[in-house]
C-alpha cells in the first residue's frame, strides 16, 4: 500500500473516530443534554476514554505510514553505464501516446484514452535523461520513490516519453521486459477542480520486434521483479 493510501485511511478513521463519538453520545443522553452530562464527571470520562481511544488509532496509522515512508527511501535500482546522460531536443507538447499508432505498431493500451491521457502537454526545453534498470523487487511507489521523493522532478511529457523512443530505442528493455516512464496529467485545469494524477507509461518490444505501450496508474500496488531488470527512464538528477 502506497502512502496516499495510509494518509487516505488516517483521514477515514478520523472521521471514524468523530462519528463513534457522537454516536456513543447519542446513545447515552439524548442531544438536548450532551452538554449538560459532559460537564459531570460521568460525561467527562466517557469523552476523555473516547479522545485516547482515537489517538491510537491515529498514532497507529501515522506510525504506518511513517513506515512506508522509510521503504520509499530504499533505492532498489541502479544506474545503467553508458546511460547516466542521455539527451534529446524540447519538444512542442503536441504528441500524445494514444495518437503514435506509427511508433507503437504492436498496440496502445486503451485506457490511455479511456483515463483522459490522450492530451497535449506543454512545451518542453532540451533535456538529459538517466537510464536506471530495478535491482530489487518493489512497485512504482518504491521504484520511483527511491530515485527522489519529489515525483514532479521524474516526470517526462509524453512528447518526451515518445522522443526518447524514437531518438534512444537501443536502450529500452528487451525480452519482453518493461521500460518505465513516469508522467503526470491535469485535469479541468485552470478551474477550481483542477486536479494532477501520476502514471506510468511501460514499453514493451512485442514478438515481431515491434513496440507496444501500456499505461498504469502510478497508485497501481503491483510488485514487479527486480529480476527480469526492468528498465525506468527519468531526468537527470543533478546533486
Amino acid at each position: 500500500m502506497n502512502v496516499k493510501n495510509y494518509l487516505g485511511k488516517v483521514l477515514g478513521a478520523v472521521q471514524d473516530i468523530s462519528n463513534l463519538i457522537r454516536d456513543e453520545l447519542s446513545r447515552q443522553k439524548a442531544d438536548d443534554l450532551q452538554e449538560e452530562w459532559l460537564a459531570t464527571s460521568e460525561g467527562g470520562k466517557a469523552l476523555k476514554d473516547a479522545i485516547i481511544a482515537g489517538v491510537v488509532v491515529f498514532v497507529g496509522a501515522w506510525k504506518a505510514s511513517q513506515t512506508q515512508v522509510k521503504k520509499v527511501a530504499k533505492c532498489i535500482t541502479r544506474i545503467i553505464p553508458g546511460a547516466e546522460s542521455l539527451g534529446f531536443d524540447g519538444t512542442d507538447g503536441k504528441e500524445n501516446i494514444a495518437q503514435s499508432v506509427d511508433l507503437f505498431k504492436a498496440g496502445i493500451d486503451r485506457d490511455f484514452t479511456n483515463w483522459g491521457c490522450d492530451v497535449p502537454s506543454d512545451p518542453t526545453a532540451p533535456l538529459n535523461v538517466t537510464v536506471h534498470e530495478m535491482v530489487e523487487n518493489g512497485n512504482f511507489m518504491e521504484i520511483f520513490g527511491g530515485i527522489n521523493k519529489n515525483l514532479n522532478h521524474l516526470c517526462l511529457t509524453q512528447s518526451q516519453i515518445i522522443q526518447f523512443v524514437q531518438k534512444h530505442r537501443k536502450w529500452l528493455r528487451t525480452d519482453g521486459c518493461a521500460t518505465f516512464f513516469l508522467f503526470k496529467v491535469v485535469f479541468d485545469k485552470g478551474t477550481p477542480q483542477e486536479r494532477e494524477e501520476f502514471f506510468v507509461a511501460d514499453v514493451y518490444f512485442g514478438d515481431r520486434g515491434q513496440l507496444t505501450v501500456g499505461v498504469r496508474r502510478f497508485s497501481n500496488d503491483n510488485v514487479w521483479y527486480g529480476g527480469s531488470r526492468h528498465r525506468v527512464v527519468v531526468p537527470q538528477i543533478v546533486s
